[in-house]
């Protein structure tokens, strides 16, 4: 789950600045507005759109159909040997083993997803950028100590942790201390917000030489006042874009967990899970949507913010190539 950043995937500083206007400056709008015109930005938005939408649909679609997320009704989608139908009586993609809609279940699927996803790598961006910002321009003892925080965290193997994780959350009944949902929200944060503090503090470092940042030293300007008003407007912009960039990422990461069961568990529906359990029971055979309906979603899901997050770093990236 945890990918290291290439460099060329780094986005590059690119937000305001108090010293001498920059001449490609003016070219902001032109940007914006090339970026929205690009078609892959268009297929990319559309696609997240299309994912936003089953999201959001899903519990008119439930109430619709009149099938909850986690309701069985083996009478109706279990054929007379036991195996699930692949459509039809009110079944649009049939159903799973446990008699359960499976068009329901991904589109429910869609929320747990974007819900981890997005808060987990916000969790990420909201500690990573905070740690960058004090190491970066505090520098010494405290930047070689948080650079050392961040390399131990780094060095933690992302699965024997999420393992180790889950086992502590359980009770002494085996029932769950804390929401998985949390725990997963929990886990991916963990192994994500190095990325954003290696980020902003290389950033840091490079803006705290500047003129402007030397006058409001000058002026008398405290740290924290500098660092909220002069240097967070400039590195904010390059974290953002890296939160859409690492956003796909997490998603994986949540769906991975889940597949390997130490993640959202069943009958919570997860995109993940479906996957495992059409894995497992092998029942994908009889009923293709069973697996093909949350891996089609999973993969549209990525595409679409790979699309996204390209073309932000190619419209928004001085030094990237292809403009």
């Amino acid at each position: 789950m945890t990918v290291l950043a290439r460099r060329d995937s780094i986005p590059k500083l690119t937000g305001p600045d108090r010293g001498p206007k920059d001449p490609a400056s003016g070219t902001a709008a032109a940007r914006r507005r090339a970026f929205f015109r690009d078609p892959a930005t268009i297929a990319g938005l559309a696609l997240i759109g299309l994912v936003l939408l089953g999201a959001i649909a899903a519990p008119l679609v439930a109430a619709i159909v009149g099938h909850g997320p986690i309701e069985q009704f083996p009478d109706e989608s279990l054929s007379d040997t036991g195996l699930p139908i692949s459509g039809g009586n009110g079944f649009l993609l049939g159903a799973d083993d446990s008699g359960r809609d499976v068009f329901v279940r991904t589109l429910y699927g869609a929320q747990v997803s974007l819900f981890i996803g997005i808060v987990s790598t916000t969790i990420a961006l909201v500690v990573g950028t905070a740690v960058g910002l004090i190491a970066g321009f505090v520098g010494g003892r405290t930047d070689n100590t948080l650079s050392a925080f961040t390399d131990i965290a780094l060095a933690f193997p992302f699965l024997i942790t999420a393992l180790s994780v889950v086992t502590l959350n359980r009770g002494p009944q085996g029932d769950d201390v804390i929401d998985p949902a949390w725990v997963v929200i929990g886990i991916v944060a963990l192994f994500s917000w190095t990325y954003f503090a290696r980020l902003v503090r290389g950033l840091v470092i490079e803006i705290k030489q500047r003129s402007f940042i030397h006058a409001a030293i000058g002026s008398g300007a405290g740290r924290t006042r500098i660092i909220l008003t002069e240097i967070l407007p400039n590195v904010l912009p390059a974290a953002i874009i890296y939160w859409a960039v690492q956003l796909p990422a997490n998603i994986i990461g949540e769906a991975s967990l889940s597949f390997l069961g130490v993640g959202i568990k069943a009958p919570t529906p997860s995109w993940g899970t479906m996957i495992a359990n059409a894995q497992q029971t092998g029942l994908y055979q009889y009923q293709p949507w069973l697996l093909l309906a949350p891996a089609i979603s999973l993969f549209i899901t990525i595409l679409g913010f790979n699309l996204v997050s390209t073309q932000l770093r190619r419209r928004f990236d001085p030094t990237s190539t292809g403009k």
